[in-house]
């Protein structure tokens, strides 16, 4: 990997054996269900609800209905309510 010099000034501490040694992550497992475990992350850390797919339109249209703010907006004002 090449850097441009005043990135290279940086990082010059890791060159050489000097300083602090860059490590890898490796898994020895793959995910299995990505799209369950990432639901789960953000309930836990964010507290928010997950909206089952027959629910969504009817969350969506009750939220829209006050106000019409575009869909940015509408996104964070259910992010605010608790919902993703």
């Amino acid at each position: 990997m090449v850097l441009p010099d005043a990135l290279s000034r940086m990082y010059a501490q890791f060159r050489g054996g000097s300083g602090p040694k860059l490590r890898s992550l490796q898994t020895s497992e793959l995910v299995k269900h990505p799209d369950k475990e990432l639901s789960q992350f953000i309930n836990d850390r964010f507290n928010l609800t997950f909206v089952p797919a027959d629910q969504r339109e009817a969350l969506l249209e009750a939220t829209h209905a006050n106000g019409h703010f575009g869909a940015e907006s509408l996104f964070k004002q259910l992010w605010h309510d608790g919902f993703y």
